[in-house]
């Protein structure tokens, strides 16, 4: 017996969620270089400044730009996903969404339901 549940996903939901991903990504970005900018035109002076300086770009930067990368790489993982979906849904075309298994059919119900029920 059919749920009617979906299985898969939504494939404009996460291209949607790539995107933001990618533009999340690029906003990481541009946070780490408009702090470094101030830091470095902030009127501070001596060995304070230095090492703080010296640390946000060997450390807190550097965190911002992977944690920028990471995301970079989520979103293209995303949008891979996305179309992967796309393709095995067979969107506009129609095919894939004749008979086939139910959720609960692939996991170990009573096998494929066709279009005649049987």
């Amino acid at each position: 017996m059919s749920t009617g549940a979906m299985w898969g996903a939504d494939a404009g939901a996460l291209d949607q969620l790539g995107t933001s991903m990618g533009q999340s990504a690029q906003a990481l970005r541009s946070i780490q270089a408009t702090v470094r900018a101030k830091l470095r035109s902030a009127p501070w002076e001596g060995n304070g400044a230095d090492r703080f300086r010296a640390e946000w770009d060997a450390k807190h930067g550097k965190a911002l730009l992977r944690a920028a990368g990471l995301m970079d790489e989520a979103a293209r993982s995303l949008h891979a996903h996305a179309q992967g979906q796309t393709d095995a849904s067979g969107a506009g075309t129609g095919a894939g969404r004749g008979p086939g298994l139910s959720p609960a059919e692939m996991s170990g119900g009573t096998g494929p339901v066709g279009a005649d029920g049987a």
